[in-house]
């Protein structure tokens, strides 16, 4: 299973699952029907583990300074990566500071993930993992 990270500068771990609540988020899944996805929280040890110091104040820089919150998002192909798209293109439309690294050496800032949701739905959040 895949995954791919966002990070938020104006949202806390709180906020952005309460938000997530609204599309079926309980306990770390995301879920509707038969489609879901894991939303963990992202912690700063994981963070300064996995990452670099460049890295992190790139990140930082462009979300003005701060990440107040990041999230792994980990889904399986098809309907569960259209829906993990849908789902994490409302909070970054909702939570507008914030960036998605995919993983692959690419930081996409939200609108370019709402493009993404509208423009390849049917290659969901792996459309991001492409030159989508």
């Amino acid at each position: 299973m895949d995954g791919v990270i966002v990070f938020f500068g104006n949202a806390t771990f709180e906020e952005v699952e309460h938000e997530a609540a609204k599309y079926g988020f309980i306990e770390g899944t995301v879920s509707c029907g038969s489609e879901r996805f894991y939303l963990w929280r992202y912690t700063e040890k994981a963070m300064e583990s996995e990452y670099e110091a460049p890295e992190i104040e790139s990140i930082k820089h462009i979300l003005g300074g701060k990440i107040q919150s990041a999230f792994h998002i980990a889904t399986r192909h098809g309907k569960n990566a259209q829906f993990a798209l849908r789902v994490v293109s409302a909070l970054m439309s909702k939570f507008q500071v914030s960036v998605l690294d995919n993983d692959l050496g690419n930081l996409y800032l939200s609108s370019r993930v709402v493009a993404c949701a509208a423009l390849f739905p049917s290659e969901g959040i792996y459309a991001l993992r492409s030159d989508a």
